[in-house]
């Protein structure tokens, strides 16, 4: 299968929140509750996907939010970018943030999650960041270790506690002090 890469337009908003949820439903089967994840909405997903691409455009002609596509125009997987917003995170030097990237289960091993961050490291670059990371389930171990495999390191002391669907949770951070490609 080969994937095509195109920035996200507002009329993609429908087919990227149920993507969302369907990655969210398939990615953390095992790490959140049945019934959170049953309750997930793509119509709430729609309306946050919507307004996050129409405020994303950087004018730099490299947006934020990049979709993988198949050769019938279905999609497989999507990542976005865009400056750090955990400030203990852009104080330690890591300007950028990849706030997103998920790949069906379908389309996985296939380098398309490997090409959106390459995407989302570019995209990061030319908007005048160097540095980079992003959260993750700290029991997500398929992800942690690809994004490891993609030269993340787990940076030590950023771990962060919190509950959904009444289960406690934990993320850390998985830094890359150089996104140069």
């Amino acid at each position: 299968m080969t994937a095509i890469f195109r920035p996200a337009t507002e009329s993609d908003s429908a087919d990227l929140a149920a993507l969302h949820v369907t990655a969210w439903r398939e990615s953390y089967a095992a790490i959140l509750p049945a019934f959170y994840l049953a309750a997930l909405s793509v119509a709430e997903r729609e309306a946050s996907w919507r307004a996050i691409i129409a405020a994303g455009d950087t004018g730099q002609g490299h947006p934020g939010v990049v979709l993988a596509m198949d050769e019938a125009d279905s999609l497989l997987g999507f990542a976005s970018s865009g400056p750090q917003r955990d400030e203990a995170l852009a104080e330690a030097g890591f300007g950028g943030e990849i706030y997103a990237l998920y790949v069906l289960q379908h389309a996985q091993r296939m380098g398309i999650g490997r090409a959106l961050m390459a995407r989302m490291f570019t995209h990061l670059a030319d908007t005048g960041h160097k540095s980079a990371s992003l959260m993750v389930f700290e029991a997500n171990t398929p992800a942690r270790l690809f994004y490891n495999h993609l030269g993340g390191v787990a940076l030590q002391g950023t771990a962060k506690t919190f509950t959904l669907g009444g289960q406690t949770l934990s993320e850390i951070a998985i830094g890359w002090t150089s996104i140069a490609i």
